[in-house]
C-alpha cells in the first residue's frame, strides 16, 4: 500500500512539473548588435559572434566555430532577431549542408575542428514589415542540431523574456478556451504517457517475478503454477515456497482482510504494512532456496522430497523382508540332524551311484562307442 502510495506522489509531482505549453524553458542571453559574444553548447563552440551590417547587407561573423562532437557534422545554429524594444522581428535558421548560395554550401567540419564562419543575413529571416535595419539585439538559441531550416516566425511579436520562459508566437493568440484546453490536452497525454509505462514496468516485474518463482516450485513440487504470475496469488505462492502452505493460506486470508481497509483503518494499513514486509523476506528466502538447493529450508517440505524419502524407505523394508523370507525358507529346508547311520548310509550310497554315473557316461559316451 505504502508503494501504491508512492507512485500516486511520483505521478503528481511529474505532471506539476510539465510544461503548460509543452516546450521547456529557454535559457538564453540577449547580446546588443555592436558586442561580441560567445556561447557553448554541446556540439559547438561559437568563438567571437559579431554582427556587422549595411544599409542591404548584413552578416554573422565567428572567429571560430568547433565541433565538439566524434562525428563529422555540417555547420548549424538558430539566431533570434531583436529590435530596439526588445521584441523579435525575425528567426535565422542555418544549417550548411542546405545552404546553396554561399561560399560555405555544404560545407562539413571534422570532429573537434575548428573554423572561422559568416553567414549572410538575408530577408527571408525577418518578418513581412521588418528588415535588416530594424536589427538592434539578437540572441544565439541553440546548435539547431536536426538542421531544420525554416520557420522565421516562430517568435514573431514576442519579447524576450516570453520566448526565454518557453513561448511561441502561436500560443500567445490563443483565446483562453483554447489554452485551457491545450493544457488539459497535454495534461492527458501525459498521465497516459505515465501510466502506459507503469503498466509495461508492472508487466515486466511480474513476468520476471513469476519466472523465478516456478523455477523453485518446479523443484519443489514437479510442476509449474499458472498462480505465480498473477498479482495477488503470486503472494501466496511466494509465501508457500518460503513457508509452507499452512502459513501461506493464514497470509492470503490476513491480506484479503486487511488490503480493502487500509486506506480507511490505520490497524488495516499496519497489518497491510507488515504482510508487505513479510512477503519480501519470503521472496528472499525463495532466492536462497533456488540459488543454495536447500528446498527444506524454514522446515517446508517439498513433494518430491516426501515421496522420495518414501519410496527410499519402502525399498529397504521391501528388502529387508525379503532377506528374511529367505532365511526363513532356507531354514525349514535344512536338515540339521546328525547321525553316524545316516551318514554312512549317505555317503555309501554317494559313492555308488558316483560309480554308476561314470559308468553310464563311459557307455554312452560317443569316443569309446568308436573302439567297441
Amino acid at each position: 500500500m505504502k508503494k501504491f502510495k508512492l507512485l500516486i506522489l511520483i505521478f503528481v509531482v511529474f505532471l506539476i512539473n510539465s510544461s503548460v505549453y509543452g516546450l521547456e524553458k529557454k535559457d538564453i542571453s540577449l547580446v546588443a548588435s555592436d558586442s561580441v559574444t560567445s556561447v557553448i553548447t554541446d556540439t559547438f563552440n561559437y568563438n567571437g559572434v559579431s554582427l556587422s551590417k549595411t544599409d542591404d547587407e548584413g552578416s554573422f561573423s565567428f572567429q571560430s566555430i568547433t565541433n565538439n562532437t566524434n562525428d563529422k557534422i555540417p555547420v548549424s545554429v538558430n539566431i533570434l532577431l531583436f529590435d530596439k524594444n526588445k521584441v523579435n522581428i525575425g528567426f535565422l535558421t542555418y544549417c550548411s549542408e542546405n545552404d546553396i548560395s554561399s561560399d560555405y554550401s555544404k560545407f562539413m567540419l571534422k570532429p573537434h575542428e575548428s573554423t572561422s564562419f559568416s553567414i549572410n543575413i538575408t530577408k527571408k529571416y525577418f518578418v513581412s514589415d521588418k528588415s535588416l535595419s530594424d536589427l538592434s539585439y539578437y540572441a544565439i538559441l541553440n546548435e539547431n542540431k536536426y538542421c531544420h531550416i525554416g520557420g522565421y516566425d516562430k517568435y514573431a511579436g514576442l519579447s524576450f523574456d516570453e520566448i526565454n520562459d518557453g513561448m511561441v508566437s502561436a500560443n500567445k493568440n490563443k483565446s483562453d478556451y483554447e489554452k485551457i484546453r491545450e493544457m488539459i490536452i497535454n495534461y492527458n497525454m501525459n498521465i497516459n504517457k505515465v501510466l502506459l509505462i507503469f503498466i509495461i514496468t508492472v508487466v515486466v516485474i511480474f513476468f520476471i517475478r513469476g519466472i523465478i518463482l516456478n523455477s523453485l516450485y518446479i523443484r519443489m513440487y514437479c510442476k509449474k503454477s499458472i498462480l505465480s504470475y498473477l498479482p495477488i496469488s503470486s503472494s501466496y505462492v511466494t509465501v508457500k515456497l518460503a513457508f509452507g502452505s499452512g502459513v501461506a493460506a493464514i497470509y492470503i486470508l490476513l491480506y484479503l482482510l486487511a488490503f480493502p481497509f487500509s486506506m480507511f483503518n490505520k490497524v488495516a494499513m499496519l497489518v497491510s504494512g507488515f504482510l508487505s514486509v513479510f512477503e519480501s523476506i519470503s521472496f528472499i528466502i525463495v532466492l536462497v532456496k533456488l540459488i543454495t538447493g536447500k528446498y527444506n529450508l524454514m522446515g517446508n517440505s517439498s513433494k518430491n522430497e516426501v515421496e522420495e524419502e518414501y519410496r527410499n524407505n519402502g525399498n529397504s523394508s521391501k528388502s529387508e523382508n525379503i532377506l528374511l523370507d529367505d532365511d526363513s525358507d532356507d531354514s525349514d529346508n535344512i536338515d540339521i540332524s546328525y547321525s553316524n547311520d545316516n551318514n554312512s548310509e549317505l555317503s555309501s550310497d554317494n559313492m555308488n551311484s558316483g560309480f554308476k554315473n561314470n559308468d553310464s557316461n563311459e557307455e554312452g559316451s560317443d569316443l569309446t562307442n568308436m573302439f567297441k
